[in-house]
């Protein structure tokens, strides 16, 4: 059996903490750069869908991104839950006449890194002559669907006072 010198137990101790510590430090760094691209990617998927509004129409994009169990929070409607109804909900909306572009400002991703919301502006336009319709902020919550891939839980507008 080994004795330990009594001077030397200190200097392991404080060795062992220090270990500890930048182990510590390290995990937390690289949580942070995960969580860091998590949110640049959260971003870019919010454009994505953003592109995909100009390009393919308000109602196909919104078909395309939101999850079984979404909530449209849609400007003076009543809350529309499940993906089936926000379906309908957008069916009777005409979106061939009209220009939606979102711009995103900011994401956030929980520490799970499931879990997110993206928010920005927006302005809506008359495709004919580009002509203002309406502007505001809007809020999108978003998860992951089982493939890992980011689907809208809920998105909400609000709509600007005008001058």
């Amino acid at each position: 059996m080994m004795i330990m010198d009594k001077k030397v137990l200190p200097g392991i101790l404080i060795l062992l903490v220090s270990v500890s510590v930048m182990l510590f430090l390290i995990y937390e760094q690289k949580n942070e750069d995960i969580h860091i691209t998590e949110s640049k990617s959260l971003i870019e998927i919010d454009k994505e869908f953003s592109a995909m509004i100009l390009k393919q129409g308000i109602n196909t994009a919104f078909k395309h991104y939101y999850q079984e169990n979404g909530i449209l929070l849609a400007p003076k409607s009543q809350v529309i839950e499940g993906k089936h109804q926000i379906e309908n909900f957008m069916a009777e909306q005409d979106d061939s006449e009209i220009k939606l572009i979102r711009k995103p400002l900011r994401a956030e991703i929980a520490s799970s890194i499931d879990f997110g919301m993206t928010y920005g502006i927006y302005n809506l336009y008359f495709q004919a002559n580009d002509s203002l319709i309406s502007s505001g902020t809007y809020i999108t919550v978003w998860t992951k669907d089982q493939l890992g891939e980011w689907r809208i839980l809920a998105d909400s507008e609000n709509e600007r006072q005008k001058p």
